[in-house]
């Protein structure tokens, strides 16, 4: 994301009691005491959160990329192949400006998802097919109560409108009326009573015996 929402975002993180250490690498950790490039510090708890990578298919070595994606070109074909495609985190167009692909955000998927259907499409009725550009129609984090960081191609913004407009968007990208109703009042609900509820799906499970 840009600088602005880089920089808004430290600063929430750092009211919320965050301890940030930029530019730091963990490089042991045995149970009670991580030993970073800056500093040592103790905790019971190290969460590791390191991105996706793909998981080859064997015999596709020379289409893979450095961090283990599929090279396509801009036509999502699979480099090296004439049936094979590919799309979302696991792909890559390469190009000359960018070497790295497009990001991996789910908006890019779902364009490319689109798009190679069209495709597809043309193939069977014998078309051409069209190459593949990216609409960025902005990216956004939500971070804490009340904070956000938005990231428009018009306009950059952060805080509690920022926070809105986030909750906004994901309650208009789900499917029907009554979801968004039901959504709409469980979050009003949790935010006028400040619940702070981890929100997962914790079920039973009843382990047969033996």
């Amino acid at each position: 994301m840009s600088d602005n929402a880089s920089s808004k975002s430290y600063k929430f993180l750092k009211k919320l009691g965050v301890n940030i250490w930029l530019k730091t690498t963990v490089k042991d950790y045995d149970g009670s005491i991580a030993v970073t490039s800056a500093t040592n510090f103790n905790t019971k708890t190290l969460i590791w959160s390191a991105g996706v990578m793909g998981s080859p298919i064997s015999n596709m070595d020379k289409s893979l990329n450095r961090g283990k994606r599929v090279i396509t070109d801009q036509y999502n074909k699979v480099k090296g192949y004439e049936d094979v495609f590919a799309i979302g985190d696991v792909a890559c167009i390469e190009s000359e400006a960018d070497k790295r692909g497009y990001l991996m955000l789910a908006s890019v998927a779902g364009q490319q998802g689109e798009h190679l259907a069209k495709n597809l499409n043309a193939i069977a009725n014998k078309k051409k097919m069209k190459a593949f550009v990216y609409n960025d129609r902005g990216t956004m984090a939500t971070i804490g109560r009340n904070k956000a960081v938005v990231d428009l191609p018009f306009l950059k913004f952060s805080g509690i409108i920022a926070w809105f407009t986030w909750m906004f968007l994901h309650l208009m990208l789900l499917v029907d009326f009554r979801n968004r109703l039901v959504v709409l009042l469980n979050w009003s609900w949790s935010y006028l009573r400040n619940d702070k509820g981890l929100r997962l799906v914790i079920r039973k499970v009843k382990r047969k015996e033996g």
